[in-house]
């Protein structure tokens, strides 16, 4: 005997397409009406029933089978259409998800347990998960910041941060040393994580040695620019922790070794921009939901841009190469024929997030980047995207660190920039820390 029954608005359904032979399938949600017709009987826990696609093109109707649980029949629905595992959904496509309100599009929990990431470690996942908290963490003590307030009223903080200068010789804040805090506590306490490597401290803090992997991060990216309101970054990477190299070693690997890299931007809104090696992904966060939010998936980096981010102060310092080429492009002479602006905000995450979105190049060309915690993350992002990234000399993935704060100058952008910038000659403002026989 089967029975109407009524669901409410708030339920949310899950329901696989099938757009064609060349689309794949996606998953997506979507909200039910007040009310949904389901062949559902009361002893069987999966009947056939129909849902509409949201197909543009077809408008089609799918049968599909609602599957209600006994226990949870009133409370939920699961989607299930022959073939599909509804366990790991499939992200959405960007015509997919890009009309869907921010409630409804995948989380990054959600992301992590998609096809997407079927073949993702779950150690690593669970790691992420704990850098995702410590992100939600940060953005509110930076929004707190604005304030002026020392950050959870810590005063003893506040004092060792008036003397403190970070290993690299940096003067660290109350808020970079209470978010490396949260960063290192997140991290440690996941399980996963053997060591973390921070620029804030002098050395790699061992946690849980047989655990699988290590981090790298730079807490806190242009934290000088909050007194303007401007836009502040985290960046990270994630290596597996290698049993012959051990925990400390295992933090100087080559950027290949990347198992996941990411930047985070704490601006109007809080993005994480992503890669596990499968492409770029940037993640927003919905205060509503407490999550952040799929906003774009498989980022890609157009060709070439019509912006160049550097500190134009230092023109006069810049090598004769690196002033013909930001001269020429400025007037529009350049092999893409467009008339170059200058995007520069002092901030590498801001910088790097620019040209990621809208193309160009971010370009520092001083030794003044690290290695380990800033350039190694940015250039796996920006070749999983499509761009590249290189020191002047060569690509930075391919470089072998040989101590944790090792330095070097940035050029990462969109592809046709970045070769066009090389190809005026050596754009590096060389200083004490470059070294080409590393390669």
């Amino acid at each position: 005997m089967h029975r109407r029954t009524m669901f409410p608005n708030t339920v949310i359904l899950l329901v696989i397409l099938h757009m064609s032979a060349v689309a794949p399938a996606t998953a997506f949600y979507i909200p039910l009406s007040t009310s949904i017709q389901s062949s559902v009987s009361p002893a069987a826990s999966c009947s056939p029933s129909y849902v509409q696609t949201a197909s543009a093109q077809e408008g089609r109707f799918h049968k599909a089978h609602i599957c209600i649980p006994a226990k949870q029949r009133g409370h939920g629905l699961g989607v299930h259409m022959g073939g599909f595992d509804m366990e790991k959904p499939q992200v959405p496509s960007d015509t997919a998800y890009m009309s869907l309100s921010p409630e409804l599009r995948p989380t990054f929990s959600e992301f992590l347990s998609s096809q997407e990431c079927q073949d993702v470690d779950p150690s690593l996942k669970l790691a992420l998960g704990a850098i995702e908290n410590s992100i939600q963490e940060m953005s509110t003590l930076v929004r707190r910041n604005n304030f002026g307030a020392t950050p959870r009223g810590e005063e003893e903080i506040a004092m060792a941060a008036s003397t403190r200068l970070s290993y690299v010789g940096e003067k660290s804040t109350p808020l970079d040393i209470q978010c490396n805090e949260v960063m290192k506590r997140s991290l440690y306490g996941c399980g996963a994580v053997a060591a973390v490597a921070s620029a804030e401290d002098d050395a790699v803090l061992i946690g849980r040695p047989a655990a699988p992997y290590v981090v790298v991060h730079d807490t806190l990216d242009g934290t000088s620019n909050l007194e303007a309101e401007a836009p502040v970054g985290t960046i990270f990477g994630l290596y597996q922790n290698e049993a012959d190299l051990g925990p400390e070693k295992s933090c100087l690997q080559s950027g290949s070794a990347l198992k996941a890299a990411g930047y985070v931007v704490f601006a109007a809104s809080t993005h994480v921009v992503i890669s596990l090696g499968n492409g770029t992904f940037e993640f927003t966060l919905d205060p509503e939901r407490g999550s952040f939010v799929l906003t774009h998936q498989r980022m890609r980096m157009p060709k070439s841009g019509a912006s160049y981010s550097v500190n134009d102060g230092r023109y006069q310092d810049w090598p004769a190469a690196l002033q013909q080429w930001v001269d020429v492009v400025r007037n529009g002479e350049g092999w893409s024929g467009k008339q170059y602006r200058a995007s520069y905000v002092g901030s590498l995450v801001s910088d790097v997030h620019y040209a990621m979105r809208f193309g160009g190049i971010a370009i520092d060309p001083r030794s003044h980047l690290r290695l380990v915690y800033q350039a190694n993350p940015i250039a796996f992002l920006v070749e999983q995207a499509g761009g590249r990234a290189v020191d002047g000399m060569g690509r930075i993935l391919a470089r072998e660190p040989y101590t944790l704060h090792e330095r070097l100058p940035l050029f990462a952008g969109s592809s046709q920039d970045v070769e066009e910038l090389l190809s005026y000659g050596d754009v590096r403002e060389v200083g004490d820390f470059i070294d080409d026989a590393i390669y």
